[in-house]
């Protein structure tokens, strides 16, 4: 008696399966059946047009409705992310048609492409001219920080694939010979005489020291907690005026890399992506402080973009008694939630700032210490100092 071929019950098992999945969108939609779920570096941006006899006869309803429906219909999220899943299981493909693109290097490395295009030199050439219209508002901002007293810092945070290249796909690991916007505008800061901190070359240095601790988690777009930390250190000792800030005692734990270090596979939706066997993340854990310490005492507020976020997290984690206050790419006032030394500091994001009504001038007058951040790859781009020099005082 011959066997029975396997193909007609792999051929039901997968039509079943395809009908499963099928089904799966219309039960949900109508039963939410699956739990919640959401894609990182997604946002829901389409509305349902509202129907009329017009809008039903030229068409532009059902264009409108398709489109809504690409991004609500039931279980996207879970289909989504099954797809995701079987492409990078199966084929080690990280797909990205929309939201936050992420290339996948070697050993498991994920870097965000914005600052790939940088590290490619798909930006271009900065023109010789590039940061003059930065330097009186900056000047400004310092004379304005020295005539009251504030501690002022200008810091520039480096780029992912320009401190970690080796890990990168190694066709991407020859980068262009092309003039970056640090080459050109650093010096220029440097001349106008202010304070800075290139952390660009501080990490460079610190990675060629031996058993150097990661600087970027692997799964991170940003530096470690670690990095920061030492980061800090220098930008307080380089703030003009100089202040006697007396920052806490800490040493150096590793562990398994915490959410914000882990930010690039919330990006990828999938269901498991495991960090490398070494990917053991250094975190800075602090000292008990003194009772006489002025440290809790201390007002930081920053400018800067998201480098910022992991920053005012680690300000409060020292044992800030005030919450650190930041403006997010100068559009949205955020602040840390302290919770006591060593512990994440949730972050409460306010409304968007409304540079018409906002008084920056009093804001910087209640700091001891103002930190202006700009990641590297985007010193060409105004929104970091368009806003930072203070309004004259009325006379």
């Amino acid at each position: 008696m011959a066997r029975p071929s396997p193909i007609p019950l792999l051929r039901a098992v997968l039509l079943a399966a395809t009908a499963s999945l099928l089904a799966l969108s219309p039960l949900d939609a109508a039963f939410q059946l699956l739990p919640a779920r959401a894609l990182g570096g997604a946002e829901s941006t389409k509305r349902p047009l509202p129907l009329s006899l017009s809008t039903w006869r030229d068409g532009t309803f059902a264009q409108a409705f398709e489109a809504y429906y690409a991004q609500h219909f039931g279980g996207r999220p879970w289909l989504i992310s099954l797809a995701n899943q079987l492409r990078f299981s199966l084929f080690g493909v990280i797909p990205r048609t929309s939201g936050t693109p992420v290339t996948l290097g070697t050993d498991h490395w994920l870097y965000e492409n914005a600052y790939l295009h940088d590290y490619l030199g798909d930006t271009g050439t900065p023109p010789p001219e590039a940061g003059d219209d930065a330097l009186p508002s900056l000047r400004a901002l310092a004379d304005f920080c020295a005539a009251h007293d504030v501690a002022f810092v200008l810091l520039v945070t480096p780029s992912k694939p320009r401190i970690y290249p080796e890990h990168l796909p190694s066709a991407l690991q020859s980068p262009t010979t092309t003039s970056r916007a640090r080459d050109v505008i650093l010096p220029k800061l440097r001349a106008a005489g202010l304070p800075l901190v290139d952390a660009h070359e501080l990490f460079c240095a610190w990675k060629a020291e031996p058993d150097a601790p990661l600087l970027f988690a692997p799964t991170g777009t940003h530096w470690t907690y670690d990095a920061a930390w030492r980061t800090l250190l220098v930008a307080l000792q380089t703030a003009r005026p100089p202040k006697p800030f007396q920052p806490p005692a800490h040493h150096r734990e590793t562990h398994f890399p915490e959410q914000p270090d882990r930010d690039l596979c919330a990006l990828i939706n999938l269901f498991r992506f495991d960090a490398p066997d070494e990917a053991q993340v250094p975190y800075p854990v602090f000292d008990p402080l003194p009772p006489d310490s002025h440290w809790p005492r201390t007002r930081i507020g920053l400018l800067g973009d998201s480098f910022c976020h992991s920053l005012a997290d680690l300000l409060s984690r020292s044992g800030l008694d005030h919450p650190t206050e930041y403006l997010y790419y100068g559009r949205r006032f955020h602040q840390s939630s302290p919770r006591g030394l060593n512990h994440a500091a949730p972050m409460q994001a306010g409304d968007p700032i409304d540079w018409s009504s906002f008084d920056f001038p009093a804001w910087l007058r209640s700091l001891d210490l103002f930190i202006l951040e700009c990641n590297e790859i985007q010193l060409l781009d105004p929104w970091w100092w368009l806003h930072a020099a203070p309004t004259p005082p009325a006379s």
